[in-house]
């Protein structure tokens, strides 16, 4: 935008801001790779999503300079190395549950398989059980827990980490 207005004028940055205003929202895609070792299983979520102080998925639009319609696509990645042969449920409501909490921290309790919400809820999962893929529209500030289940070959498995969204009333 800053070369636009420099050659157009603030005339074209007006236009361009207003246009942003009234865009569809769009989907940002962050990676997150869930890693599998040993048995019993000991599991690692690896992503720049990752808060680093808590081990919490971290989700902040300020920060990823988002607008705030805009929300996440993310991909849980699963890197197998517990021998089980794991996979990811391949009905997205089953392989994904999530518990909503407040703003203060703990996050709730794990939640319940079968447990969605409105805001973070499974989109699909690929046909061999390697990636899930779910929606986080990010438009409170709230902490979260969630769960992915997988099949194996010794039987249902579960991984089950914390969350944080950090986003509240703004406008882009």
């Amino acid at each position: 935008m800053d070369a636009l207005t420099a050659k157009r004028g603030k005339g074209a940055a007006k236009t361009l801001k207003g246009a942003r205003r009234v865009a569809a929202a769009a989907g940002w895609k962050r990676t997150v790779k869930v890693w599998a070792f040993g048995n019993p299983i000991q599991w690692q979520l690896e992503s720049s999503l990752v808060d680093p102080q808590t081990g919490y998925l971290l989700f902040d639009k300020v920060n990823d300079k988002m607008p705030k319609r805009d929300y996440y696509v993310v991909e849980f990645s699963l890197q197998d190395h517990s021998g089980l042969n794991l996979r990811f449920k391949p009905n997205p409501m089953k392989a994904f549950s999530v518990a909503i909490g407040g703003a203060q921290p703990p996050p709730p309790a794990c939640p319940s398989p079968g447990s969605y919400s409105d805001s973070i809820y499974a989109i699909c999962c690929d046909q061999n059980g390697n990636t899930l893929t779910i929606r986080n529209d990010d438009m409170n500030v709230e902490y979260f827990s969630f769960a992915l289940y997988f099949d194996s070959d010794a039987g249902d498995q579960r991984c089950d980490p914390g969350g944080n969204n950090q986003n509240g009333n703004y406008l882009f």
